[in-house]
């Protein structure tokens, strides 16, 4: 316990301006100082100025290699010249006109080519508004009511899609599931017993 308490002692004695920030965030955020419970680290997480590739680096000028990489999402790293190039030019001519645009139709044929199956395409601000949107039009093609789930997933905060036993949910109509892994069905916390369609 004492190689523990040594090491956030030096934690937080490399991390000052973190720990100043993480004081100021406390009285702002919901979630314990942060502005996502996933980030939620005791005793503060670092506060990062900037990341380029693999790298970032918080306000005390330390250094790391970032695991999370946008959650997923940096697939190039961050800072990517070509992508802050395509961001910087498309910036310059604007960026939200409320109107039709030659790269929406570009996406769309790049989409259809890469997935050959897909007839139309529709473009959502983020992935629960698509997962919302799918669910619906299950619902109306299918008729059922049913929705389907993995446990210890996110897929976003609607009601059919937040964690079971979130507080204020109201989700009936879901049946959640184990997920399984390479070594084969994790093991199930109890759920109800509902039948999935």
């Amino acid at each position: 316990m004492e190689a523990v308490n040594n090491l956030v002692d030096e934690y937080i004695s490399t991390h000052q301006g973190s720990r100043k920030l993480h004081e100021q965030a406390v009285k702002n955020f919901a979630a314990n100082g942060t502005t996502h419970f996933v980030r939620v680290l005791d005793p503060f997480r670092p506060y990062i100025t900037h990341a380029r590739g693999s790298r970032k680096w918080d306000v005390d000028v330390n250094e790391y290699i970032d695991y999370i990489m946008g959650h997923g999402s940096l697939i190039l790293g961050h800072s990517h010249p070509a992508i802050v190039e395509a961001v910087q030019q498309q910036m310059a001519k604007g960026v939200h006109y409320g109107e039709n645009h030659y790269l929406d139709v570009e996406l769309a044929e790049l989409i259809k080519f890469m997935m050959p199956m897909a007839e139309r395409i529709a473009l959502f601000s983020c992935g629960q508004e698509a997962k919302m949107m799918a669910i619906r039009l299950s619902r109306i093609f299918t008729g059922r009511k049913k929705v389907l789930r993995f446990e210890e997933n996110f897929h976003g905060w609607a009601d059919e899609l937040v964690h079971e036993g979130s507080a204020g949910v109201l989700a009936d109509e879901v049946t959640v599931i184990p997920f399984m892994t390479s070594t084969g069905w994790r093991r199930s916390y109890p759920r109800k017993n509902t039948p999935c369609c």
